[in-house]
């Protein structure tokens, strides 16, 4: 199980949420985030300091998954 952390913004684009969460790969982070998250319109999964995935719940389609070798600053650097 590898810790992953998740950051949520609401309709006004406040920062709303901040959550830890386990989960056994990227796969089941970015699904554990979307149930976690109904009402946030962007979040982003991080693995310590590498971006997972940006959810966009107007856009699920277009998500953006990343690779596991993507290295990426801190969130809140324009990464939502």
């Amino acid at each position: 199980m590898s810790a992953y952390r998740l950051y949520c913004l609401e309709g006004l684009g406040k920062f709303c949420e901040a959550q830890w969460m386990t989960a056994t790969d990227d796969e089941s982070a970015v699904l554990e985030a979307r149930q976690r998250t109904p009402g946030a319109l962007k979040c982003e999964v991080w693995e310590g300091s590498r971006l997972v995935a940006k959810l966009d719940i107007f856009d699920l389609e277009n998500d953006r998954i990343f690779p596991s070798t993507d290295s990426s600053s801190a969130p809140g650097d324009g990464h939502i």
